[in-house]
């Protein structure tokens, strides 16, 4: 073979190369391809499995939990049982009255559960329903109250009647003579009886809820005694004032500022205060109110201010204000003659008006009173007394001058 051959044979070799390399490179990667998308779904599944396994963990925690709670399988034994328990609670712990305690229908579900129904009757109050249903509840079982019925009985005082319509249930799964569990639930985990016992029976669950708590008006908040200073000790005494719609409970003081040594103080919860001051000061009492509503409100804490504190001084009278005297604006103009008499023109200023006066009218103008003597074309002589007011034509009457008259003996 020549170099010429040899090189073609190269040439060759290398396009068969090339052609197996371009034919083989998609089929490797479509085998890539379905390698991963296989790895991907068992992962997907393997991903399921491992949830199931969680899941599958989770419900055989509960189902143990359940199987705890659970009546035994024996449907008259845990009838038995469970009745036992509810008369036990129902006369005995919380002492209802007139109490009547009865089976019900049992129901089967397949080979889960068989479900039985209890019916319980008595006579009791808030307080004794509260204690029934925290037993209810904090007893480890699966039951359930699917009707509770609660009616008035006003002949009776407080007393309810009450009716509970309740399921309890036994798992197939379980011990045929399981006891009932003496486990607590921790459905009330951390709750004390008493926490509900201070809520609820307050309660008036056949009326309205209590909404408001008691306010204080802002205005009325001030309480001041003025005492001489020789009265010292001095009593103060006031009430408190709160305002709600079911009526006040109580009042409180809660905090003063009133030192040992200068006053003492006394209250009563119907809002009576007494201070006994030995001297004069201005103190403060935090004060709140308690409502007669169900349940009970309280107010927010306010503060009164007390002031006890000398009289003022008397004050000298205040002079009045001098009054203004109409005969300065009445004025003697002129004097006529009509019909064979003197007739005196007086004009006051202040009102535009011109009287025309003869002998014996009377004149009562700001400060000069009198009746008309004599009338001459100079003079206006006014008689007042033993007076004589003789006023000067074109001059005010507030110009009259006095001229005593003489009797006639002297």
């Amino acid at each position: 073979m020549n170099q010429r051959e040899k090189t073609l044979a190269i040439i060759v070799g290398c396009l068969c190369g090339l052609f197996l390399l371009t034919w083989s490179i998609p089929k490797i990667k479509n085998q890539l391809t379905s390698r991963n998308d296989r790895i991907e779904a068992l992962n997907t599944e393997l991903d399921k499995k491992r949830a199931a396994k969680r899941q599958l963990d989770k419900n055989q925690i509960v189902l143990k939990k359940l199987k705890e709670q659970s009546l035994c399988r024996d449907p008259d034994l845990a009838q038995a049982q469970y009745k036992s328990w509810l008369i036990n609670t129902v006369k005995e712990d919380v002492a209802f009255a007139d109490v009547v305690v009865g089976s019900g229908a049992v129901q089967k579900s397949g080979d889960t559960y068989v479900q039985h129904s209890f019916k319980v009757t008595g006579k009791g109050d808030l307080t004794q329903l509260t204690k029934f249903l925290f037993s209810f509840y904090e007893a480890n079982y699966l039951h359930r109250i699917r009707q509770l019925s609660i009616t008035p009985l006003p002949r009776e005082g407080n007393l309810l009647q009450f009716a509970f319509a309740i399921d309890a249930v036994s798992l197939q799964s379980v011990d045929p003579e399981k006891k009932l569990s003496t486990v607590k639930t921790d459905t009330l985990a951390g709750k004390d009886i008493n926490h509900f016992l201070d809520l609820i029976p307050q309660r008036n669950i056949f009326g309205a809820g209590n909404e408001y708590a008691p306010r204080f008006s802002t205005r009325d908040r001030t309480e001041t005694l003025s005492v001489e200073k020789t009265e010292f000790p001095v009593t103060m005494a006031f009430k408190l004032a709160a305002s709600d719609k079911d009526g006040i409970a109580s009042y409180e003081i809660v905090k003063h500022t009133l030192p040992e040594d200068e006053a003492t103080i006394k209250w009563d919860p119907a809002g009576n205060v007494t201070i006994v001051a030995k001297k004069t000061g201005e103190y403060t009492l935090q004060v709140r109110a308690t409502d007669k509503g169900a349940p009970a409100k309280t107010s927010e804490v306010v503060a009164y201010t007390v002031r006890i504190r000398e009289k003022d001084p008397p004050r000298a009278p205040t002079p009045e204000p001098p009054k203004f005297d109409f005969a300065n604006t009445a004025f003697f103009i002129a004097s006529v003659e009509v019909g064979g008499q003197p007739e005196a023109w007086v004009k006051r200023r202040e009102s535009g008006e011109t009287l025309k006066l003869h002998v014996g009218d009377t004149v009562a103008i700001g400060s000069i009173k009198g009746k008309i003597v004599r009338i001459t074309l100079n003079e206006l002589e006014l008689a007042e007394g033993n007076e004589r007011l003789v006023i000067q034509t074109g001059k005010s009457l507030s110009t009259a001058t006095f001229v005593v008259q003489k009797s006639g003996s002297e």
